[in-house]
């Protein structure tokens, strides 16, 4: 997943100051610290450098330090006061695959309490719910037959897809985290996650498609359809990214999670003006 031409262990201009070791960051807000006012690359650099200086290959004593770095860099993409661009997660995602990969335990109980949360999520999901979401599908593998994350994940945007079709029939103001909704039915189905379009539906054993994915593609065109109406008003009235008012990209804003939790999806006014 790395790039082969990225070498952390060089500073480039402008890095003059970067140490090479790092020290773990205990929260997400150390690792805030950490990254505040620095480049993607250098971003990836300092990732980079603090997986490695956490090694245990470079120190016996520090595998229950990777597994705080693990937390803390999981915790990081999911604060609510950080705005986060979809170019920023794939580029710094090869670090947190990385250390989930070497310790799925700490990863599985750190999404484990959130998935608990989103359970409890009575009406709209927010943003911060959708980013998780989007996470969980980067973070676990989608193509497994029954998975204890990924599974209920399935089935929660199910839910959540049908609650935001009711939503849109009354109100467009919705439309930026049903496009996230949309978004997250991509990346189960595997769109987006290595660049293929794959069906990742497919049961080991069996030679047709997951028997979920019937159900879960109702929901998907519903909401689908439903968007494409809202988008289509919205550009109409002039507010989208091609209108004449010099409004924002509404479909950057959902996708980049650019309202952040600060779209309020309660609020009857509406989410043009937010």
């Amino acid at each position: 997943l790395l790039d082969t031409k990225f070498d952390p262990m060089v500073n480039e201009k402008g890095e003059e100051d970067l140490p090479y070791k790092i020290e773990v960051p205990q929260t997400p807000k150390k690792l805030v610290e950490l990254l505040e006012n620095r480049s993607l690359s250098t971003q990836k650099k300092i990732l980079n450098r603090i997986r490695i200086c956490a090694h245990p290959s470079v120190d016996q004593k520090s595998r229950e330090n990777l597994k705080t770095y693990l937390n803390s860099l999981l915790g990081y993409f999911l604060l609510k006061d950080k705005i986060f661009r979809q170019k920023q997660l794939l580029e710094l995602f090869p670090e947190i695959y990385e250390v989930s990969t070497a310790h799925p335990d700490v990863a599985f109980d750190f999404f484990k309490d959130r998935l608990d949360m989103l359970r409890g999520v009575e009406s709209i999901p927010t943003f911060t719910d959708m980013r998780t979401i989007q996470l969980m599908l980067r973070v676990f593998p989608t193509s497994d037959f029954r998975h204890n994350i990924i599974s209920p994940i399935g089935l929660l945007l199910e839910l959540f897809a049908n609650r935001l079709c009711e939503k849109l029939k009354l109100n467009s103001k919705h439309l930026p985290v049903s496009l996230m909704c949309l978004h997250s039915f991509g990346l189960m189905v595997g769109i987006g996650r290595d660049g293929a379009n794959r069906n990742n539906f497919n049961a080991p054993d069996m030679s047709g498609p997951h028997p979920d994915f019937a159900r879960f593609s109702v929901c998907y065109w519903k909401l689908l359809s439903l968007c494409l109406v809202g988008v289509e008003e919205w550009m109409c009235c002039g507010r989208g990214g091609g209108g004449t008012d010099g409004g924002t990209n509404y479909e950057e804003q959902a996708f980049d999670d650019d309202y952040n939790d600060d779209y309020d999806s309660n609020d009857s006014e509406n989410w043009a003006g937010v």
